[in-house]
């Protein structure tokens, strides 16, 4: 017994001293925390682990790396794809600004071209005015001169042949150049006392002049009476026109009101379902893309997790092996 226990050797004493423990780092912390303190220290298992321990951190190394790389990929995609739209946007509106700037210059050349176009339009007919109020006024002046030629002034109707034969019209006498007996036989005498005597037995008698004026004032007075019942019977349905013609002329007004109203009305509707199509389009487009993003989320998720699983599974077989 002796000898066993001099072979063991000297048995450690309290006031020995021991050799400090290597601290690493977090992760072989957290690999001595997670792996080894379940175990036993002379279980078979820590032998396992401790030599898997470099395959395991290789592996979590390389799956780091290869993470990192993905995600320095898909941010420089992200940034390329930002840039890109930025570059569009941009684009689009320096687009839009010359398009509207072309847009305005062509409305404002549109106008001087109008605008000068009214101006000789107005040149021309103000010149045309000037030409008509000239000829109108050199016939008025002709039609004037004539007039006072002929006794038809502005005081022919007091006196003059105007007046005259205004007269002669108002009792019923025919004043025109078709008046009196084409077909009369001329008087033919030898002296003038011949010929007034002759003239003077051809003149009616008093008894039938008398009777001639009195036949003569009643068809004048019938004429007369003709006359104000034609005019008044005009008058009267001039008015009755006049009445349709301005109910007419409301009825088309209301009508037109109507129509711009109904028209203003589709147009706005019009417009309001345009808008809400593309407002629905809109927010389906941004639905779609949601989800087109969140699928390829999860397919990138459950596509890495795959390979995390394989290359833990290849990684286990070696160990095995």
């Amino acid at each position: 017994q002796k000898a066993g226990i001099c072979a063991a050797g000297p048995k450690p004493t309290a006031s020995a001293t021991r050799l400090p423990k290597a601290r690493g780092g977090a992760h072989d912390e957290r690999f001595h925390d997670e792996a080894l303190s379940k175990l036993r220290p002379i279980d078979p298992r820590v032998r396992h682990e401790v030599n898997a321990k470099k395959f395991v951190d290789a592996h979590t190394m390389q799956m780091r790396d290869a993470a990192e790389f993905e995600q320095a990929r898909a941010q420089g995609i992200k940034d390329n794809v930002q840039s890109l739209r930025t570059q569009r946007l941009e684009t689009m509106a320096e687009k839009r600004a010359a398009s509207h700037q072309a847009k305005l210059d062509g409305v404002a050349t549109w106008h001087a071209v109008q605008s000068k176009k009214a101006t000789s339009i107005e040149a021309d007919l103000k010149f045309e005015k000037t030409m008509i109020a000239r000829q109108r006024d050199k016939q008025a002046r002709i039609r004037a001169k004539h007039r006072e030629e002929t006794g038809y002034g502005q005081e022919g109707d007091q006196h003059g042949l105007n007046w005259f034969e205004r007269n002669l019209q108002r009792i019923g006498i025919d004043t025109s150049e078709f008046s009196g007996d084409a077909e009369a036989p001329p008087i033919e005498a030898a002296n003038l006392k011949e010929l007034h005597e002759k003239m003077r037995e051809k003149l009616p008698t008093d008894a039938q002049l008398q009777i001639e004026a009195s036949q003569r004032m009643k068809k004048i007075k019938d004429t007369k009476k003709a006359t104000d019942m034609a005019r008044k019977e005009r008058e009267r349905r001039q008015l009755r026109v006049q009445v349709e013609q301005q109910a007419t002329h409301a009825l088309m007004v209301e009508q037109k009101s109507d129509e711009e109203q109904l028209a203003w009305l589709l147009r706005v509707t019009a417009e309001y379902r345009s808008e809400a199509m593309r407002f629905d389009h809109d927010r389906r487009m941004k639905e779609a893309t949601w989800q087109q993003r969140e699928q390829r989320q999860i397919a990138k998720a459950a596509k890495l997790a795959q390979e995390q699983e394989e290359a833990y599974q290849r990684t286990a077989a070696k160990a095995r092996e």
